[in-house]
C-alpha cells in the first residue's frame, strides 16, 4: 500500500465506522419503537459524524 492508498484509507475509515454504527444504533431503536425511519436517521446520522471526525483530523 502506498502512502497514498494508506491516506485514503485512514480517511474513509471514520465514515465507514460511522456508518456501521448508524446502522447497529438504527436497528436498535426501530426494533424498540418499530418505526423503520430509525435505521435510515441512525445511518445519515453515522456518516454525519464520520466525516466531521475525519475532517476535523
Amino acid at each position: 500500500m502506498t502512502n497514498d492508498e494508506d491516506h485514503e484509507f485512514r480517511k474513509a475509515l471514520p465514515v465507514g465506522l460511522g456508518l456501521v454504527f448508524g446502522i447497529v444504533v438504527g436497528a436498535i431503536v426501530s426494533a424498540v419503537t418499530g418505526n423503520a425511519v430509525w435505521i435510515a436517521l441512525g445511518v445519515t446520522f453515522g456518516i454525519v459524524v464520520g466525516a466531521a471526525y475525519s475532517v476535523g483530523r
